[in-house]
This record gives structure tokens, C-alpha cells and sequence, in this order.
């Protein structure tokens, strides 16, 4: 690809400014970072048979946190109050709905034992007003649909 070449009458493009102050900084920083790679590169490839066994010895030990992680990271809790929403098919009559929860209530009891529950609270039909559905936590929601 050809050169272009300034003409000779052409105003000389400034260098001393704010903007190319940061980049002759960043530019001798980028030299200065690429001078200690190449340092380092040919320091291990002058050494490939003892960062290899070095680079063995490390990975071996990694697969040794296999026995570790999980107890610390993932702890077990008590989280404290569950809070369940389900909403029965629409046009569910008020009695049947009653059912549908009583029995969902009582798949709760089978899993969780009598001690460790304090309230089960049952809020049948919709609230007062549509806004407070939007406020609610409705991270759990079952929309009454069966999967198989």
C-alpha cells in the first residue's frame, strides 16, 4: 500500500497536547510491559522442561480443591420463612381453590417436619388492589399448570 505523504505546506499536527501526553505515557508503559514479557518468555522457553513440570505440579494441585470447594462457598442455611405463590386456573371457584391449597399445605407437612414449621398462611383470592401484585415477591410462582 502506497504511502501518504503530508504536503510540504501542510500544518504541523500538534504533539504537545493533553491527548498525546496520555498516549506517549501509555505507549512507554505498553514497551515497558512488552521489554519484562519477552524478558519472561525467554526465561521459560530457555527452561521448558522445569515450567512444564512447575505448570504440572500446579494443575495437580488445583484438582485438589475439588475436595475442598463447595463446603466453604456453598454453606448450608437455615434461610428462614419460604414464601410459596400459587395461583389456581382462572375462574377456580373460591371453594376449590380452598382444596387446592389445603392440599398443597399438606404436601408441605409430608417434606418439611412439624418443627421446623412455625406458620403456614394461606391469602386466598386476589388483594384489594392490582398495584400490590407488582410490589409482591413473585419469585415463585406456579401459573396451576402440570408438568409430567
Amino acid at each position: 500500500m502506497p504511502s501518504i505523504e503530508r504536503p510540504d505546506d501542510a500544518p504541523a499536527l500538534p504533539t504537545d497536547g493533553r491527548i498525546w501526553k496520555i498516549h506517549k505515557a501509555f505507549n512507554k508503559r505498553f514497551e515497558e510491559l512488552r521489554a519484562n514479557y519477552q524478558k519472561v518468555l525467554g526465561w521459560v522457553m530457555r527452561r521448558r522442561g522445569a515450567f512444564v513440570s512447575i505448570d504440572g505440579i500446579a494443575v495437580l494441585f488445583s484438582f485438589a480443591l475439588v475436595l475442598i470447594v463447595g463446603r466453604d462457598f456453598f454453606p448450608s442455611v437455615d434461610t428462614g420463612p419460604i414464601k410459596l405463590h400459587l395461583r389456581a386456573p382462572a375462574g377456580t371457584r373460591i371453594e376449590q381453590a380452598e382444596v387446592l391449597f389445603g392440599n398443597v399445605k399438606g404436601e408441605i407437612r409430608k417434606i418439611i417436619p412439624a418443627t421446623k414449621i412455625d406458620t403456614i398462611l394461606d391469602n386466598i383470592g386476589l388483594p384489594a388492589r392490582g398495584i400490590n401484585l407488582a410490589f409482591s415477591d413473585s419469585a415463585t410462582v406456579d401459573d396451576g399448570t402440570e408438568t409430567s
